[in-house]
């Protein structure tokens, strides 16, 4: 599995539907990353955990999702 395909099928099993809006993508990737039970590891090297790793991981969703938060 991918980030992108895992945050896909995450949200809509707790109900939430795709495609939608920019901002509301956005918020849903924070919620999906910033999620206590996320586990970043899955998806990048713990050597890339530095300050910001989540952030990252955020607009590397955005990016795929093919959305544009200005």
């Amino acid at each position: 599995m991918t980030l992108y395909t895992d945050f896909i099928e995450t949200l809509e099993d707790l109900g939430y539907e795709f495609p939608c809006t920019a901002e509301r993508f956005y918020h849903r990737a924070e919620f999906f990353i910033y999620d206590p039970l996320f586990v970043a590891s899955d998806y990048i090297d713990e050597s890339e955990m530095t300050p910001g790793w989540q952030t990252g991981l955020i607009h590397r969703l955005l990016n795929e999702g093919g959305v544009s938060i200005e």
